[in-house]
């Protein structure tokens, strides 16, 4: 059941949104740059609510 969640959650994704963002490409080529730079990008965000989180943990341990 695991393996099934995070092949569907992980893998599943990454071509469809690519998919789809390369479908907004102007000139109707498919020649976008839009889906490799999203997926790319997208890890940012990632680490980003990891800091955070880690920022929130810190905070609350500095509390107790």
């Amino acid at each position: 059941m695991a393996n099934i969640c995070y092949n569907l959650l992980g893998y599943l994704p990454a071509p469809t949104v690519y998919g789809a963002m390369n479908r907004l490409d102007p000139n109707g080529e498919n020649k976008s740059r839009y889906g490799m730079t999203l997926i790319l990008y997208i890890a940012i965000t990632a680490v980003a609510c990891l800091v955070i989180l880690q920022l929130i943990r810190a905070t609350k341990k500095v509390e107790e």
